[in-house]
């Protein structure tokens, strides 16, 4: 039994780690591709299995990304899904951007990337470009 319970605790060490490196490793694309795919509320609420990661996934650490943060700010914030705003991501993403003013913020950082030579059409769509 402790032998079973031991290379359950492996596994999902092992599966925890690849999820984390995954998370870590995306790019702001990889973000807007996933937020397109899941939808916001998927994107914005609280993860319920170890390989469905989101915005929220392993206590917002991918809120402390600036476009990350400013995305999930934009995305999450007003709607406040599985009360969002009370969340890791959503301090990481204040302590970025800032408390002031943050949906504001939050908009004009996605208007710079989506102006930017090259940017994703799923950006300038979602802000209006």
């Amino acid at each position: 039994m402790k032998t079973k319970i031991i290379s359950m605790l492996a596994v999902f060490g092992i599966v925890a780690g690849v999820s984390f490196n995954a998370s870590a490793n995306l790019s702001f694309t990889d973000w807007l591709q996933m937020l397109a795919k899941m939808g916001a509320t998927k994107f914005c609420s609280k993860p319920m299995v170890i390989n469905n990661i989101n915005v929220r996934s392993f206590n917002g650490l991918n809120c402390k990304v600036k476009n990350v943060a400013a995305l999930a700010i934009y995305t999450c914030m007003d709607q406040n899904y599985d009360e969002f705003n009370k969340t890791p991501c959503f301090k990481n993403a204040e302590n970025i951007l800032g408390k002031e003013n943050i949906s504001a913020k939050a908009k004009a950082i996605l208007i710079e990337e989506a102006k930017k030579p090259g940017a994703s059409e799923l950006l300038k769509g979602l802000v209006g470009i």
